[in-house]
C-alpha cells in the first residue's frame, strides 16, 4: 500500500516537472495532493471533527473501556506552563495509579514534535511502590476565538500514539529495567502502535470524531 502511493507521489512530482526522487520530508505534502485527487479528501474538511477535546476524551474513553482506568483533572498540581492540563488516573477499583501531564501546544522556548516523557518514572524505593508522573508533549494549533483548537488526523493519530506510549508508562510495575522500564526499541513502540490503530476503528471514531459546531 506504502509502496503504491509512494509511486503515485512520483508520478505527481514528474507530472509537476519536480525533477527530483521523493523523500521523507515530502511525503505528507504530496499525500495530501493524492487524497485530494482519488478521494476528494480535505484536511480541511475533516477538521472540525478531530477538536482537541473530543480527540482527548475519545483517548481516554478507549482506555477506560480497555483497562478500566479513569481520568480526573486535578488542577491543584504544580505545572511548568497555564496551558499544561494535569490528570491523576485511577484503577478500576479507585487506586492511584499515576499523573498524567498533557503539554498541547507549541511556544517560544519549546521544541518542535511531539513525544512522551516522565517526570518520575514508575519503580520501587526501599520496597515500596513509586507511581509514574507521565507527560504528553505536542505542537498543536491553539484555539482562536469561538473556534476550538482542531487537529488533521496526522496529528490525531500522532496524539493516540503518544498516549500509548504513556499508557506503558502509567503501567510498569515491574522491578526489573529491561523488562519494565529500559526497554528494547520495539518493545517501547508496541504499546503505542497499538493505541495508534484505535484511533481509526470505526467503534472508536463514533466516540469522538463530532463536528464541534454540531456541539
Amino acid at each position: 500500500m506504502l509502496k503504491a502511493e509512494a509511486e503515485d507521489i512520483q508520478k505527481i512530482i514528474d507530472r509537476e516537472k519536480g525533477k527530483f526522487k521523493l523523500d521523507s520530508w515530502d511525503w505528507w505534502f504530496y499525500a495530501e495532493k493524492i487524497h485530494k485527487e482519488k478521494y476528494e479528501l480535505d484536511e480541511a474538511e475533516l477538521k472540525p471533527y478531530f477538536s482537541l477535546s473530543n480527540v482527548r476524551d475519545g483517548m481516554f474513553g478507549v482506555a477506560t473501556k480497555l483497562y478500566g482506568i479513569t481520568f480526573t483533572k486535578v488542577t491543584n498540581l504544580p505545572v511548568y506552563h497555564k496551558d499544561v492540563e494535569t490528570y491523576e488516573v485511577k484503577e478500576a477499583d479507585g487506586k492511584h495509579l499515576g499523573i498524567l501531564y498533557l503539554d498541547y501546544y507549541p511556544r517560544d522556548s519549546k521544541k518542535g514534535g511531539a513525544w512522551c516523557t516522565d517526570f518520575q518514572s514508575a519503580g520501587w524505593r526501599d520496597g515500596k511502590k513509586v507511581d509514574p508522573i507521565i507527560s504528553v508533549v505536542a505542537n498543536l494549533s491553539k484555539p482562536t476565538g469561538d473556534t476550538p483548537a482542531l487537529l488533521s488526523w496526522e496529528e490525531t493519530t500522532t496524539l493516540f500514539h503518544e498516549f500509548g506510549h504513556a499508557l506503558h508508562g502509567l503501567f510498569i510495575e515491574g522491578k526489573y529495567d529491561r523488562t519494565a522500564g529500559n526497554v528494547p526499541n520495539d518493545y517501547v513502540e508496541m504499546p503505542s502502535q497499538f493505541m495508534e490503530n484505535w484511533a481509526g476503528d470505526p467503534r472508536v471514531l463514533k466516540m469522538y470524531a463530532k463536528n464541534y459546531k454540531n456541539r
